[in-house]
């Protein structure tokens, strides 16, 4: 016969803490359950609406108030954390008779917070290519220099300057000479000497680096291919010979009976770091996932990928691409973090919350 009393929500007992976040370190913030007791047959009725907010005046069947023996202080913090009812699960029959039923349902509410997990994962690391043109050192010129045209296996050149610190392997460099040459004018032949010409080479790739001696990739790439075109005309504003050239740098001296004297002479130089170029390729590395809650469904960032500014997808991140090579730079120095692989949002049924997941790694 059904019982007039348990036509209603008859609450038994206390609220049990359902510690979700506890997997993330977090034994803080939980979720409420409480249970009761009901007629089988007033269930759908009285069992409330997914979204409905705690009442924290709740009393069970004795009288008491579920909420009675919490601390005043943390009380005030859980009114405030805006639980509403989540769960509803299936109830099971109470008593031989089968007409009550005990009943639980799961409040919850979605913390401010991002819950943090480290990892190692296999990830992108970005081709780069940085353009400088700013960095530079001082090519090394004089007697014993240490110049070498062509080296005797390898087949690439060496160049001394002054430090090597801001360079490494892989780096592409360009090479500028200021230069004089001289210029027979007039009848007479009197010679006019320009000291403000000039001539470059590369870009050429740095394959070693051997104290402050660069091996470049290639014989004769610091041989320069690029003369100034401000005294282009004159006959003499040439190389007169590249072996010529590098004994020269070497600490040569023409007089005025040599060949080439009145061609053009290295005075100084410095080495410009033009680019430095890095392939695109995955390994594994560190990783962290961020793990939020939420009462609706959440945002998802989009995956980081360099694009062109069409939107096309690329692997290097160059001056072309947005990222720019140098904004890249300034998110490695501020240990900046990219998101890797595309987000993920889990529904939660038992508790109508959802779960989002952010896999990011650090920018490289």
């Amino acid at each position: 016969m059904k019982d007039s009393f348990f036509s209603r929500k008859v609450y038994q007992g206390l609220y049990s803490p359902v510690y979700r976040f506890a997997e993330f370190g977090d034994v803080g913030n939980y979720w409420i359950e409480l249970s009761y007791i009901c007629n089988r047959d007033d269930w759908q009725s009285v069992k409330g609406e997914l979204g409905e907010p705690l009442d924290f005046d709740l009393r069970n069947e004795d009288g008491e108030k579920i909420f009675g023996e919490v601390e005043p202080e943390h009380f005030a913090e859980l009114k405030l954390r805006g639980y509403v009812l989540g769960g509803i699960p299936e109830p099971e029959v109470d008593g031989d008779d089968e007409s009550l039923v005990r009943a639980r349902e799961l409040y919850v509410y979605a913390p401010k917070r991002e819950y943090i997990r480290y990892d190692s994962d296999v990830v992108p690391i970005w081709g780069l290519e940085d353009t400088d043109y700013a960095t530079q050192t001082p090519i090394t010129i004089g007697e014993n220099a240490g110049h070498v045209q062509k080296t005797q296996f390898y087949d690439n050149c060496l160049l001394p300057v002054s430090d090597t610190t801001d360079f490494k392997t892989g780096d592409f460099v360009v090479g500028h000479f200021d230069c004089r040459f001289g210029a027979p004018t007039g009848a007479t032949g009197t010679v006019i000497y320009y000291n403000d010409a000039w001539c470059e080479f590369g870009p050429a790739e740095i394959v070693r680096i051997d104290g402050n001696v660069l091996e470049l990739k290639g014989a004769g790439a610091s041989f320069p291919t690029q003369l100034d075109e401000t005294y282009s005309q004159y006959e003499n504003h040439s190389i007169y010979e590249d072996k010529q050239w590098y004994r020269i740098l070497n600490g040569l001296v023409l007089g005025p009976n040599d060949y080439g004297y009145l061609n053009m002479t290295p005075t100084s130089g410095y080495l410009l770091k033009a680019y430095a170029k890095r392939a695109h390729k995955k390994r594994q590395r560190i990783i962290r996932e961020k793990v939020s809650f939420h009462l609706s469904f959440p945002e998802l960032p989009e995956i980081f990928v360099p694009q062109q500014q069409t939107g096309f997808e690329q692997t290097t991140i160059s001056r072309y691409t947005t990222p720019t090579a140098a904004e890249w730079k300034a998110k490695i120095a501020r240990n900046d973090w990219f998101v890797y692989a595309e987000p993920t949002v889990q529904f939660l049924p038992e508790a109508n919350i959802y779960e989002r997941r952010i896999r990011e790694t650090p920018c490289v």
